[in-house]
């Protein structure tokens, strides 16, 4: 472990100032005409900034992974439901006659607060809908389990890359590739994976919207303000302050450093003064 921690805070030699004309075009180059060593970067402000971007972002995950597993995604004064368990005090009855669930008023039906799983849920969903020929309760009690696998996917999935595009956006910053065109990779994979990963949770809580309300949890609250209850509501803002940080420590970063993304000819992709500079000797040459 002392020689991992050791390697990677090394700075590498001594940084070498190359002038304009002389500058290879293999090599990355910092705004002051340093080659870059592809160790990490001497720029303090640039090593501080990414500490603090990994701290808030690693909050945000902890919340992620906490919001995942708590049952409380959807939810009204009978039941609350999550992506492992279903918790509540009241068991619900098949109205035929509008073809719709409602609170059980048996007092039997009524217990103590309890949590389910999302199979013995279904399993008991069945048993009060399924008797009254086809209706959607029904159907929706038998594709529940499904469902929830489907949207715990997409929510781990979210996290997962959504730690995985943070730490590479950081270290990219941090710890520059030599070669321009790996740079330039790399850089487009942080910045694509920073734009892509909200999505995943966006459409998983498009597909929760799909069956929450037709197996009776969240049914009986019509207030929109209750819509989204708390971990529905943490995945929403952590996904989009990562977005924001990731996106904003990327753009400061890669201008600190002096880089660009896009060249200055039209079409021409370029990462680095050095590319830059190539394109204008080139111009020179031809003429």
């Amino acid at each position: 472990m002392p020689g991992i921690f050791s390697r990677l805070l090394d700075h590498g030699p001594e940084p070498i100032f190359v002038p304009e004309e002389e500058r290879s075009e293999d090599i990355l180059y910092t705004k002051e005409g340093y080659e870059v060593s592809g160790k990490l970067t001497r720029d303090r402000t640039i090593v501080w900034a990414g500490v603090g971007v990994f701290c808030i972002l690693f909050c945000s995950w902890t919340a992620q992974w906490v919001a995942f597993a708590l049952p409380n995604w959807r939810g009204d004064q009978y039941h609350t439901g999550g992506l492992f368990q279903i918790c509540g005090t009241q068991d619900l009855l098949f109205n035929p006659q509008t073809d719709s669930l409602m609170p059980n008023p048996a007092p039997n039906a009524t217990h103590s607060y309890r949590c389910q799983s999302i199979q013995e849920y279904a399993s008991d969903l069945q048993s009060w809908t399924c008797g009254y020929g086809d209706n959607d309760a029904c159907n929706a009690a038998r594709l529940l389990p499904g469902q929830i696998t489907a949207s715990r996917w997409f929510e781990s999935a979210t996290t997962v890359l959504d730690m995985i595009f943070g730490v590479t956006t950081i270290s990219f910053m941090l710890w520059p590739d030599r070669s321009p065109k790996k740079s330039l990779r790399n850089g487009w994979i942080a910045l694509l994976g920073i734009i892509l990963t909200p999505w995943m949770c966006l459409i998983d809580l498009f597909i929760q919207n799909g069956y929450w309300d037709r197996v009776g949890v969240g049914l009986f609250d019509s207030d929109v303000r209750n819509f989204l209850h708390g971990a529905a509501q943490a995945t929403i803002a952590t996904s989009t302050i990562d977005f924001a940080v990731q996106f904003g420590f990327l753009q400061w970063a890669v201008h600190r450093h002096g880089w660009k993304f896009v060249g200055h000819n039209a079409g021409e992709v370029s990462m680095g003064p050095s590319l830059q500079m190539r394109s204008k000797r080139s111009k020179r040459n031809n003429t």
